[in-house]
């Protein structure tokens, strides 16, 4: 017997659900899900019942997939049906007002709900009959889509710092040298050089609800996240200053610019294309094939729209072509670079990023009081080490300065 009452009390509420859902016409879908696995959940107590349950719900599913909108008993109201439903309805109240009649309809009458449900003639009015379609994902402004790391070598380490032996300093004494004459000595300063493991990282909390309701969360951090960590990368291999905890970017290792247009090879006037050929042939006087440039957007526009006296583009067809090539080195247009400043290198040779642990994501609710509260802490963070082993492969300068010591 008491079997049977606990069987009475799950129909019961189970089917009150049901019941609920077809009235309304709507439901979440956390309380679906709730639903479905307390169904699933009672199968082998509820015997013979289960599948009349598992149907009504299964229906009720479908149905609310379709955009179907259900009134009491009647669950075969499309949409359609409801809006000439809700149409007779008030026209019906407007005679009994003494009302001309005569139908207006707003847009807005669609998608708001009023504060409680009016009926007339068996007619639902006041529920949302255009149910609302969600878009999936988060709409935010977009992130950088090309990172540097992607110009760059890079190998794992199990270590938390870097060790190399970099050459400092040589004295070349290879030359010709006459029978019985003492050759010259050549020397070299070989110096072990160390660079550190470190971390970036961030975190945000949300709450556990949003992480088991909303499917577009995993995608949401995945992308948004990750991609701000590696925005963040992007400025430490560039710009890091080696003050703990940054990294030691190229902007404090390269060679500084140095103006190609003086003296003998000074022209009238330089513009932001002989620049970089200059920034590109100062690597390959150093033995490089400089690979890749990297300038700002704004640089970029301000180099292609150059134009002369005549209204005539400066530059040379190729530079408009995919990819952009200056003086054989690939242009980067690229918001990881300041305006006004440019990187050439030869980035084959010149570096290697290191990671000891690539980008990892960890979700945890022990972090102050997140559990008691039901909030989630995710930790975005990676460790990483620049290893500049020929600092001279890299140029670095800016446009105003290369402009005014050229012109």
């Amino acid at each position: 017997m008491e079997t049977n009452k606990q069987v009475d009390v799950i129909v019961k509420e189970i089917g009150d659900n049901i019941n609920a859902i077809k009235t309304k016409g709507e439901a979440q879908d956390a309380q679906l899900k709730v639903l479905d696995a307390k169904i699933t959940l009672n199968q082998s107590l509820l015997g013979d019942k289960y599948d009349g349950l598992r149907k009504d719900f299964d229906e009720v599913t479908t149905l609310l997939k379709k955009g179907r909108i259900f009134s009491g008993s009647d669950s075969g109201n499309t949409v359609k049906d409801m809006v000439i439903a809700q149409k007779e309805g008030l026209s019906n109240l407007k005679k009994k007002a003494g009302i001309p009649v005569s139908f207006q309809f707003k847009a807005n009458q669609l998608f708001t709900k009023a504060a409680g449900n009016v009926t007339e003639g068996g007619n639902l009015l006041g529920t949302d009959p255009l149910p609302p379609t969600r878009l999936a994902g988060v709409y935010a402004q977009p992130l950088r889509k090309v990172h540097i790391r992607q110009f760059i070598n890079t190998t794992a380490t199990d270590s938390n710092q870097i060790l190399y032996n970099l050459e400092t300093g040589s004295n070349d004494g290879t030359a010709t040298t006459a029978e019985g004459t003492s050759a010259a000595q050549s020397d070299f300063t070989i110096t072990g050089t160390e660079v550190l493991v470190r971390k970036l990282n961030t975190y945000l909390t949300i709450s556990k609800e949003m992480m088991e309701d909303a499917d577009f969360v995993d995608n949401y951090i995945n992308t948004r996240i990750v991609g701000r960590l590696l925005q963040t990368e992007d400025n430490q291999i560039l710009y890091g200053n080696n003050t703990a905890p940054n990294l030691m970017g190229l902007k404090n290792q390269a060679s500084y610019y140095y103006n190609y247009y003086s003296g003998p090879s000074a022209i009238p006037s330089i513009n932001y294309f002989d620049i970089l050929s200059g920034a590109v042939t100062q690597g390959r006087v150093g033995n490089y094939v400089p690979n890749y440039i990297f300038v700002h957007p704004a640089d970029y526009n301000t180099m292609v729209t150059s134009r002369d006296s005549y209204g005539r583009y400066q530059f040379p067809n190729f530079l408009f072509g995919q990819p952009a090539l200056v003086n054989e080195a690939q242009v980067i247009a690229n918001t990881a670079v300041n305006q006004g400043d440019f990187f050439a290198g030869d980035f084959n040779l010149g570096a290697t990023l290191a990671y000891r642990d690539e980008i990892n994501v960890t979700f945890s609710n022990q972090h102050v009081d997140n559990f008691v509260k039901g909030f989630i802490t995710v930790l975005v963070e990676e460790r990483v080490a620049l290893v500049v082993y020929r600092p001279t492969a890299f140029v670095y300068g800016t446009f105003n300065l290369a402009m005014a010591s050229g012109s």
